[in-house]
Protein backbone atom coordinates (compact mmCIF):
# COMPACT_ATOMS: atom_id res chain seq x y z
CA UNK A 1 0.00 0.00 0.00
CA UNK A 2 2.74 2.42 0.83
CA UNK A 3 4.58 2.02 -2.50
CA UNK A 4 0.80 2.48 -4.33
CA UNK A 5 0.32 5.37 -2.03
CA UNK A 6 4.05 6.72 -3.11
CA UNK A 7 3.43 6.04 -6.84
CA UNK A 8 0.30 7.79 -6.95
CA UNK A 9 1.86 11.02 -5.70
CA UNK A 10 4.98 10.62 -8.00
CA UNK A 11 3.26 10.19 -11.25
CA UNK A 12 0.02 12.80 -10.72
CA UNK A 13 1.96 15.79 -11.44
CA UNK A 14 3.20 13.97 -14.52
CA UNK A 15 -0.01 12.86 -15.86
CA UNK A 16 -0.74 14.68 -18.97
CA UNK A 17 2.77 14.52 -20.25
CA UNK A 18 2.35 10.64 -19.91
CA UNK A 19 -1.29 10.05 -21.64
CA UNK A 20 0.60 13.37 -24.50
CA UNK A 21 3.55 10.96 -25.01
CA UNK A 22 1.48 7.33 -24.80
CA UNK A 23 -0.99 8.93 -27.37
CA UNK A 24 0.24 10.52 -29.63
CA UNK A 25 4.05 9.06 -29.51
CA UNK A 26 3.62 5.54 -29.21
CA UNK A 27 -0.32 5.41 -30.74
CA UNK A 28 -2.01 3.68 -27.29
CA UNK A 29 -5.66 4.14 -26.72
CA UNK A 30 -5.69 6.35 -23.54
CA UNK A 31 -9.81 6.29 -23.97
CA UNK A 32 -9.35 4.54 -20.96
CA UNK A 33 -5.93 4.62 -19.41
CA UNK A 34 -6.26 8.53 -19.21
CA UNK A 35 -8.76 7.92 -16.24
CA UNK A 36 -5.90 5.69 -14.23
CA UNK A 37 -5.53 7.99 -11.10
CA UNK A 38 -9.58 7.71 -10.83
CA UNK A 39 -9.82 3.76 -11.01
CA UNK A 40 -7.10 4.24 -8.08
CA UNK A 41 -9.09 6.30 -6.03
CA UNK A 42 -12.19 4.40 -6.82
CA UNK A 43 -10.00 1.32 -5.33
CA UNK A 44 -8.81 3.12 -2.24
CA UNK A 45 -12.25 4.87 -1.60
CA UNK A 46 -13.55 0.35 -1.99
CA UNK A 47 -10.29 -0.06 1.08
CA UNK A 48 -11.73 2.84 2.86
CA UNK A 49 -15.66 1.28 3.35
CA UNK A 50 -14.08 -1.48 3.99
CA UNK A 51 -12.01 -0.85 6.47
CA UNK A 52 -14.67 1.41 7.99
CA UNK A 53 -17.06 -1.58 8.39
CA UNK A 54 -14.63 -3.81 9.82
CA UNK A 55 -14.02 -1.30 12.37
CA UNK A 56 -17.26 -0.46 13.12
CA UNK A 57 -18.52 -4.17 12.84
CA UNK A 58 -20.35 -2.42 9.67
CA UNK A 59 -23.03 -0.32 11.97
CA UNK A 60 -21.77 2.47 9.56
CA UNK A 61 -23.95 5.02 11.10
CA UNK A 62 -21.31 4.79 14.16
CA UNK A 63 -19.02 6.15 11.85
CA UNK A 64 -20.73 9.56 11.18
CA UNK A 65 -21.23 10.57 15.10
CA UNK A 66 -19.71 13.74 15.52
CA UNK A 67 -17.92 13.60 12.07
CA UNK A 68 -19.41 16.32 10.37
CA UNK A 69 -16.81 16.86 7.70
CA UNK A 70 -17.71 12.64 6.58
CA UNK A 71 -21.01 13.56 6.98
CA UNK A 72 -21.44 16.85 4.63
CA UNK A 73 -18.94 15.12 2.36
CA UNK A 74 -21.26 12.15 2.01
CA UNK A 75 -24.34 14.50 1.62
CA UNK A 76 -22.11 16.48 -1.47
CA UNK A 77 -21.76 13.18 -2.97
CA UNK A 78 -25.36 12.18 -3.01
CA UNK A 79 -26.56 15.70 -3.91
CA UNK A 80 -23.89 15.81 -6.91
CA UNK A 81 -25.28 12.12 -8.20
CA UNK A 82 -28.35 13.28 -8.48
CA UNK A 83 -27.99 16.04 -10.35
CA UNK A 84 -25.59 14.37 -13.24
CA UNK A 85 -29.70 13.56 -14.36
CA UNK A 86 -31.27 16.23 -12.87
CA UNK A 87 -32.90 18.90 -14.28
CA UNK A 88 -32.90 16.83 -17.32
CA UNK A 89 -32.05 12.94 -17.55
CA UNK A 90 -29.03 12.52 -19.69
CA UNK A 91 -28.54 8.37 -19.46
CA UNK A 92 -24.78 8.70 -21.16
CA UNK A 93 -21.80 7.65 -19.80
CA UNK A 94 -20.14 11.08 -20.04
CA UNK A 95 -22.19 12.34 -17.41
CA UNK A 96 -20.36 10.25 -15.21
CA UNK A 97 -17.30 12.07 -16.15
CA UNK A 98 -18.33 15.14 -15.03
CA UNK A 99 -19.17 14.01 -11.80
CA UNK A 100 -15.16 13.26 -11.32
CA UNK A 101 -14.32 17.12 -11.60
CA UNK A 102 -16.76 18.11 -8.82
CA UNK A 103 -16.61 15.21 -6.56
CA UNK A 104 -13.42 13.10 -6.55
CA UNK A 105 -11.58 15.34 -4.58
CA UNK A 106 -13.89 14.86 -1.65
CA UNK A 107 -13.33 11.36 -1.78
CA UNK A 108 -9.93 11.87 -1.65
CA UNK A 109 -10.39 13.68 1.68
CA UNK A 110 -12.82 10.55 2.98
CA UNK A 111 -10.16 8.39 1.91
CA UNK A 112 -7.27 10.07 3.68
CA UNK A 113 -9.59 9.86 7.04
CA UNK A 114 -10.66 6.00 7.08
CA UNK A 115 -7.61 4.83 5.83
CA UNK A 116 -4.73 3.93 8.67
CA UNK A 117 -2.22 3.42 6.07
CA UNK A 118 -2.62 7.19 4.57
CA UNK A 119 -1.52 8.60 8.17
CA UNK A 120 1.23 5.74 8.40
CA UNK A 121 2.31 6.63 5.32
CA UNK A 122 2.07 10.31 5.38
CA UNK A 123 5.66 11.72 5.31
CA UNK A 124 6.20 9.09 2.42
CA UNK A 125 3.45 10.27 0.32
CA UNK A 126 4.53 13.79 0.69
CA UNK A 127 8.59 12.83 -0.25
CA UNK A 128 7.36 11.39 -3.38
CA UNK A 129 5.32 14.38 -4.60
CA UNK A 130 8.42 16.38 -3.81
CA UNK A 131 10.91 14.48 -5.79
CA UNK A 132 8.23 14.46 -8.29
CA UNK A 133 8.37 18.05 -8.22
CA UNK A 134 12.26 18.39 -7.74
CA UNK A 135 12.92 16.23 -10.49
CA UNK A 136 10.66 17.60 -13.69
CA UNK A 137 11.66 21.67 -12.16
CA UNK A 138 15.12 20.26 -12.57
CA UNK A 139 14.20 19.53 -16.26
CA UNK A 140 11.60 21.82 -17.94
CA UNK A 141 12.59 24.97 -16.27
CA UNK A 142 16.22 25.06 -17.71
CA UNK A 143 14.97 24.14 -20.85
CA UNK A 144 12.01 26.94 -20.86
CA UNK A 145 14.93 29.37 -19.62
CA UNK A 146 17.98 28.72 -21.86
CA UNK A 147 16.60 26.68 -25.11
CA UNK A 148 13.72 26.22 -27.32
CA UNK A 149 11.28 25.39 -25.62
CA UNK A 150 8.76 24.17 -28.23
CA UNK A 151 11.46 21.17 -28.96
CA UNK A 152 9.23 19.34 -26.81
CA UNK A 153 6.56 18.74 -29.48
CA UNK A 154 9.06 16.45 -31.11
CA UNK A 155 10.20 15.18 -28.53
CA UNK A 156 7.10 14.30 -26.47
CA UNK A 157 4.82 14.59 -29.62
CA UNK A 158 3.10 17.81 -28.33
CA UNK A 159 1.15 19.42 -30.35
CA UNK A 160 2.81 21.75 -32.15
CA UNK A 161 -0.05 24.80 -31.96
CA UNK A 162 -0.09 27.10 -29.08
CA UNK A 163 -2.87 27.94 -26.73
CA UNK A 164 -4.97 25.14 -27.95
CA UNK A 165 -6.93 22.43 -25.51
CA UNK A 166 -9.06 19.73 -27.18
CA UNK A 167 -9.73 16.84 -24.89
CA UNK A 168 -8.36 13.94 -25.46
CA UNK A 169 -6.17 14.85 -27.79
CA UNK A 170 -2.47 15.90 -28.12
CA UNK A 171 -2.19 19.02 -25.89
CA UNK A 172 -0.44 22.06 -26.66
CA UNK A 173 3.25 22.59 -25.42
CA UNK A 174 2.39 26.25 -24.78
CA UNK A 175 -0.13 28.63 -24.16
CA UNK A 176 1.04 31.89 -26.30
CA UNK A 177 0.57 35.76 -24.77
CA UNK A 178 1.56 38.37 -27.42
CA UNK A 179 5.16 37.28 -27.85
CA UNK A 180 5.84 35.18 -25.64
CA UNK A 181 4.92 31.46 -24.38
CA UNK A 182 3.60 31.11 -20.87
CA UNK A 183 5.27 27.93 -18.86
CA UNK A 184 3.24 25.27 -18.22
CA UNK A 185 5.47 22.56 -17.32
CA UNK A 186 4.11 18.76 -17.43
CA UNK A 187 0.35 20.34 -17.25
CA UNK A 188 -1.90 20.68 -20.36
CA UNK A 189 -2.62 24.51 -19.02
CA UNK A 190 -0.45 27.23 -17.54
CA UNK A 191 -2.90 27.95 -15.00
CA UNK A 192 -3.58 24.49 -13.57
CA UNK A 193 0.73 24.01 -13.22
CA UNK A 194 0.68 27.43 -11.47
CA UNK A 195 -2.55 26.85 -8.94
CA UNK A 196 -0.25 23.15 -8.32
CA UNK A 197 2.77 25.10 -7.45
CA UNK A 198 1.55 27.93 -5.68
CA UNK A 199 -0.46 25.51 -3.19
CA UNK A 200 2.46 22.44 -2.94
CA UNK A 201 5.62 25.11 -2.92
CA UNK A 202 4.33 26.03 0.94
CA UNK A 203 3.50 22.92 1.95
CA UNK A 204 7.09 21.69 1.12
CA UNK A 205 8.33 24.90 2.54
CA UNK A 206 7.02 24.36 6.02
CA UNK A 207 7.24 20.30 5.82
CA UNK A 208 11.11 21.40 5.67
CA UNK A 209 11.05 23.65 8.17
CA UNK A 210 9.03 20.74 10.87
CA UNK A 211 11.62 18.77 10.10
CA UNK A 212 14.69 21.03 11.34
CA UNK A 213 16.25 20.07 7.80
CA UNK A 214 16.39 24.03 7.29
CA UNK A 215 20.01 25.12 8.97
CA UNK A 216 22.81 25.78 7.41
CA UNK A 217 24.28 23.23 5.62
CA UNK A 218 20.77 21.93 4.81
CA UNK A 219 19.40 25.66 3.23
CA UNK A 220 20.14 23.78 -0.34
CA UNK A 221 16.81 21.86 0.34
CA UNK A 222 14.79 24.47 0.76
CA UNK A 223 16.11 27.94 -1.16
CA UNK A 224 17.01 26.79 -4.59
CA UNK A 225 13.14 24.51 -4.69
CA UNK A 226 11.55 28.01 -3.50
CA UNK A 227 13.51 29.77 -6.47
CA UNK A 228 12.50 27.65 -8.72
CA UNK A 229 8.43 27.90 -8.12
CA UNK A 230 8.53 31.59 -7.70
CA UNK A 231 9.94 31.57 -11.49
CA UNK A 232 7.79 29.21 -12.60
CA UNK A 233 4.68 30.85 -11.74
CA UNK A 234 5.75 33.86 -12.90
CA UNK A 235 6.79 32.38 -16.84
CA UNK A 236 3.36 31.40 -16.19
CA UNK A 237 1.97 34.33 -16.41
CA UNK A 238 -1.12 33.74 -14.55
CA UNK A 239 -2.37 36.19 -12.35
CA UNK A 240 -4.37 34.56 -9.75
CA UNK A 241 -1.27 32.40 -9.15
CA UNK A 242 0.57 35.90 -8.49
CA UNK A 243 -2.00 36.96 -5.79
CA UNK A 244 -1.98 33.52 -4.48
CA UNK A 245 1.43 33.56 -3.69
CA UNK A 246 1.02 37.42 -2.07
CA UNK A 247 -1.36 36.34 -0.33
CA UNK A 248 0.38 33.31 1.24
CA UNK A 249 3.37 35.49 2.03
CA UNK A 250 0.97 37.58 4.18
CA UNK A 251 -0.36 34.96 5.86
CA UNK A 252 2.87 32.66 6.35
CA UNK A 253 4.01 35.47 8.36
CA UNK A 254 1.50 37.01 10.37
CA UNK A 255 0.49 33.31 11.43
CA UNK A 256 3.98 32.12 12.21
CA UNK A 257 4.74 35.58 14.49
CA UNK A 258 1.76 34.86 16.02
CA UNK A 259 1.18 31.16 16.85
CA UNK A 260 4.78 29.80 16.57
CA UNK A 261 6.64 32.65 18.18
CA UNK A 262 4.11 34.73 19.92
CA UNK A 263 6.30 36.82 22.48
CA UNK A 264 8.94 35.16 22.37
CA UNK A 265 10.02 36.27 18.97
CA UNK A 266 13.48 37.99 19.40
CA UNK A 267 14.06 41.62 18.25
CA UNK A 268 16.42 40.22 14.90
CA UNK A 269 13.60 38.17 14.21
CA UNK A 270 10.62 40.06 14.41
CA UNK A 271 12.53 42.19 12.18
CA UNK A 272 12.53 39.90 9.59
CA UNK A 273 9.26 38.95 9.95
CA UNK A 274 8.34 42.49 9.96
CA UNK A 275 10.37 43.53 6.73
CA UNK A 276 10.48 40.17 4.68
CA UNK A 277 7.42 39.54 3.20
CA UNK A 278 7.20 43.42 2.40
CA UNK A 279 10.28 43.32 0.38
CA UNK A 280 8.86 39.97 -1.53
CA UNK A 281 5.68 41.69 -2.10
CA UNK A 282 7.22 44.26 -3.60
CA UNK A 283 9.87 42.56 -5.32
CA UNK A 284 6.84 40.63 -6.78
CA UNK A 285 5.21 43.69 -7.98
CA UNK A 286 7.95 45.36 -9.47
CA UNK A 287 8.16 42.39 -12.11
CA UNK A 288 4.64 42.13 -12.70
CA UNK A 289 5.05 46.17 -13.21
CA UNK A 290 7.92 45.03 -15.88
CA UNK A 291 6.02 42.52 -17.57
CA UNK A 292 2.57 44.55 -16.95
CA UNK A 293 2.20 44.34 -20.99
CA UNK A 294 1.94 40.29 -20.10
CA UNK A 295 -0.26 40.51 -17.42
CA UNK A 296 -2.48 43.30 -18.34
CA UNK A 297 -4.13 42.10 -21.35
CA UNK A 298 -7.66 44.18 -20.62
CA UNK A 299 -9.31 41.27 -23.32
CA UNK A 300 -8.42 38.57 -21.02
CA UNK A 301 -10.32 40.26 -17.61
CA UNK A 302 -12.79 42.11 -19.58
CA UNK A 303 -13.78 37.77 -20.25
CA UNK A 304 -13.10 36.55 -17.11
CA UNK A 305 -16.28 39.20 -15.86
CA UNK A 306 -17.97 38.60 -18.69
CA UNK A 307 -17.92 34.57 -17.88
CA UNK A 308 -19.03 35.34 -14.40
CA UNK A 309 -21.48 37.71 -15.03
CA UNK A 310 -23.33 35.29 -17.49
CA UNK A 311 -22.72 32.69 -14.81
CA UNK A 312 -24.73 34.68 -12.19
CA UNK A 313 -27.81 35.56 -14.88
CA UNK A 314 -27.68 31.57 -15.64
CA UNK A 315 -28.13 30.75 -11.59
CA UNK A 316 -30.86 33.21 -11.16
CA UNK A 317 -32.65 32.23 -13.98
CA UNK A 318 -32.08 29.23 -13.28
CA UNK A 319 -31.91 28.62 -9.47
CA UNK A 320 -33.13 25.06 -9.22
CA UNK A 321 -29.54 24.65 -11.29
CA UNK A 322 -28.80 23.34 -14.04
CA UNK A 323 -27.06 19.59 -13.64
CA UNK A 324 -23.44 19.02 -13.20
CA UNK A 325 -21.40 19.02 -16.87
CA UNK A 326 -23.18 22.28 -17.38
CA UNK A 327 -20.30 24.74 -16.63
CA UNK A 328 -16.57 24.31 -15.89
CA UNK A 329 -13.80 22.12 -16.75
CA UNK A 330 -16.45 19.56 -17.75
CA UNK A 331 -17.76 21.45 -20.47
CA UNK A 332 -14.20 21.24 -22.13
CA UNK A 333 -14.72 17.39 -22.57
CA UNK A 334 -17.20 17.91 -25.58
CA UNK A 335 -17.39 19.12 -28.72
CA UNK A 336 -19.31 21.17 -31.34
CA UNK A 337 -20.38 17.19 -32.92
CA UNK A 338 -22.20 16.74 -29.54
CA UNK A 339 -25.66 17.83 -30.48
CA UNK A 340 -27.39 16.74 -27.48
CA UNK A 341 -25.42 18.96 -24.99
CA UNK A 342 -26.34 22.29 -25.63
CA UNK A 343 -26.55 24.99 -23.44
CA UNK A 344 -28.85 28.00 -24.22
CA UNK A 345 -28.23 31.07 -22.54
CA UNK A 346 -31.12 32.96 -20.78
CA UNK A 347 -30.54 36.17 -23.40
CA UNK A 348 -30.42 34.27 -26.54
CA UNK A 349 -30.53 30.82 -28.12
CA UNK A 350 -26.53 30.96 -29.09
CA UNK A 351 -25.14 27.67 -28.46
CA UNK A 352 -22.02 27.02 -26.09
CA UNK A 353 -20.12 24.32 -25.79
CA UNK A 354 -17.02 25.85 -22.91
CA UNK A 355 -19.00 27.13 -20.22
CA UNK A 356 -16.22 28.00 -17.90
CA UNK A 357 -17.62 31.09 -14.89
CA UNK A 358 -13.63 31.45 -13.39
CA UNK A 359 -15.28 30.35 -10.21
CA UNK A 360 -15.21 27.44 -8.54
CA UNK A 361 -17.99 28.43 -6.06
CA UNK A 362 -20.18 30.04 -9.13
CA UNK A 363 -19.99 27.06 -10.74
CA UNK A 364 -20.86 25.06 -8.48
CA UNK A 365 -24.20 27.20 -7.30
CA UNK A 366 -25.17 27.10 -10.99
CA UNK A 367 -25.05 23.41 -11.65
CA UNK A 368 -25.93 22.25 -7.86
CA UNK A 369 -28.47 25.06 -6.98
CA UNK A 370 -28.10 26.74 -3.11
CA UNK A 371 -28.42 22.73 -1.81
CA UNK A 372 -24.95 22.66 -3.62
CA UNK A 373 -23.31 25.42 -2.85
CA UNK A 374 -24.13 25.47 0.79
CA UNK A 375 -23.01 22.10 1.31
CA UNK A 376 -19.66 22.70 -0.95
CA UNK A 377 -19.08 26.27 1.42
CA UNK A 378 -20.40 23.76 4.78
CA UNK A 379 -17.33 21.33 3.70
CA UNK A 380 -14.77 23.91 3.59
CA UNK A 381 -15.42 25.56 6.91
CA UNK A 382 -15.37 22.21 8.72
CA UNK A 383 -12.33 22.23 7.24
CA UNK A 384 -10.95 25.56 7.97
CA UNK A 385 -12.22 25.06 11.65
CA UNK A 386 -9.88 21.56 12.16
CA UNK A 387 -7.39 22.89 10.66
CA UNK A 388 -6.95 26.14 12.83
CA UNK A 389 -8.02 24.56 15.86
CA UNK A 390 -5.05 21.95 15.38
CA UNK A 391 -2.78 24.47 14.14
CA UNK A 392 -3.11 26.76 17.31
CA UNK A 393 -2.53 23.19 19.98
CA UNK A 394 0.70 22.23 17.98
CA UNK A 395 1.89 24.94 17.03
CA UNK A 396 4.24 23.77 14.88
CA UNK A 397 5.52 24.91 10.78
CA UNK A 398 3.76 22.03 9.35
CA UNK A 399 0.34 22.58 10.56
CA UNK A 400 0.42 26.19 9.59
CA UNK A 401 1.50 25.18 5.98
CA UNK A 402 -0.98 22.99 5.23
CA UNK A 403 -4.05 25.63 7.03
CA UNK A 404 -2.31 28.27 4.63
CA UNK A 405 -2.20 25.81 1.30
CA UNK A 406 -6.00 25.20 1.89
CA UNK A 407 -7.02 28.68 2.53
CA UNK A 408 -4.79 29.49 -0.48
CA UNK A 409 -6.53 27.41 -2.83
CA UNK A 410 -9.89 28.33 -1.69
CA UNK A 411 -8.64 31.93 -2.50
CA UNK A 412 -7.75 31.02 -6.05
CA UNK A 413 -10.71 29.48 -6.53
CA UNK A 414 -12.67 32.88 -6.72
CA UNK A 415 -10.69 33.60 -10.08
CA UNK A 416 -10.07 30.25 -11.51
CA UNK A 417 -11.37 26.83 -11.33
CA UNK A 418 -8.13 25.94 -8.62
CA UNK A 419 -10.08 22.55 -7.48
CA UNK A 420 -9.58 21.27 -10.96
CA UNK A 421 -6.16 20.00 -11.48
CA UNK A 422 -6.21 16.56 -10.30
CA UNK A 423 -2.62 16.45 -8.88
CA UNK A 424 -3.65 19.42 -6.38
CA UNK A 425 -7.16 18.53 -5.22
CA UNK A 426 -6.60 14.71 -4.87
CA UNK A 427 -3.46 14.96 -3.07
CA UNK A 428 -4.48 17.86 -0.84
CA UNK A 429 -7.56 17.04 0.30
CA UNK A 430 -5.99 13.24 1.03
CA UNK A 431 -3.33 14.96 3.40
CA UNK A 432 -5.39 17.11 5.28
CA UNK A 433 -8.24 14.49 6.48
CA UNK A 434 -5.04 12.41 7.07
CA UNK A 435 -3.80 15.04 9.31
CA UNK A 436 -6.75 15.94 10.87
CA UNK A 437 -7.39 12.26 11.51
CA UNK A 438 -4.17 11.92 13.03
CA UNK A 439 -4.36 14.81 15.80
CA UNK A 440 -8.24 14.83 16.01
CA UNK A 441 -7.54 13.19 19.92
CA UNK A 442 -5.96 16.52 20.37
CA UNK A 443 -9.08 18.55 20.21
CA UNK A 444 -11.33 15.94 22.17
CA UNK A 445 -8.82 16.23 24.87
Amino acid sequence: MKTLLQAFAFLLPLHALLVTTLKCRFEVDTNILRFWKEFIVMGLLAASVYSVGKRYKWKLWKFFENNYIVGISVSFAIVAFIYIFFPYFNPWLHAFLWYKYDVFFIFCLVIGYSLIWVRTHFDAILKALFISIWWILTVFLPWYLFFDISAVSSIFWYSSEVSTYIANQCISFSQNVEWQHRFQWTFGWPIRFSVFLTVWLFVYVWFILDKKLWKQKNLLLLVPPALWVFLSVFFSYSKTSMLGLIVWIFLFFVITRKYIYGKDMSEKQARVVKFFPLVLIFTASALVFVKRDLFTHMWAMINRLDNLERAVGTFLYNPIGRGLGTAGPATQLHTESIEWFTIKWAINSEAVYKFLPENWYVQIMVEMSYVGILLFLGLLFAIFYYLFSIMKLRKNFFSVGLFVAFLTLCFMANFTHAFEETATSYLLFLIIWAYIAKYQWMLKK
